[in-house]
Parts: structure tokens; C-alpha cells; sequence
């Protein structure tokens, strides 16, 4: 799955950086769109309760705009919910 991108990072990359394909109408976008946020969401390990969905977005956001060094050592820890960072 790796190989093919398959993974949280890459359906994570593919949500946020989709755009309308030529011939591809609004409502066929927001259907890829809703794929590859179940497909993240999954892999993430969502439960199913807004509170989890929130905590993905804020986790995700916050990995993204922290320092490279924490990220680097955020990887290396593993994955861990927005509770566990901010202790």
C-alpha cells in the first residue's frame, strides 16, 4: 500500500490538495473528496464521534505547522491523540 501512496499521509495529501478535474462535474469531486477522507479517517483510527474527527483535524494541523524537529520526533513516538500532545 505504501508503494501506491495508500496510506494516511497520502490520502491525508490527497484531500487537501485535490482540485476539479477538466470534465469531472462538482458533484464527482465531492465524491473523490469524500473518498479520501474516509480513507484517511480509517487509517487514522476515527471512531466516529465529532470529537474524533475534530481531534484528527486539529492533530493533523498542528503536526503540520509545528517545528521540524518535533515533527521529527512526533513520528518516531508514533501516532497520538491531540490529549497526548499538548501534556
Amino acid at each position: 500500500m505504501k508503494r501506491f501512496r495508500l496510506t494516511e499521509v497520502g490520502y491525508r495529501k490527497k484531500f487537501k490538495s485535490s482540485n476539479l478535474e477538466q470534465g469531472e462535474t462538482p458533484d464527482q469531486f465531492v465524491e473523490r473528496l469524500r473518498h479520501y477522507l474516509v480513507k484517511w479517517r480509517e487509517m487514522v483510527g476515527y471512531q466516529g464521534t465529532y470529537e474524533d474527527l475534530e481531534d484528527m483535524i486539529l492533530c493533523d494541523q498542528y503536526f503540520l505547522t509545528c517545528d521540524k524537529s518535533l515533527q521529527t520526533f512526533l513520528k518516531e513516538k508514533g501516532k497520538m491523540s491531540l490529549k497526548d500532545m499538548c501534556k
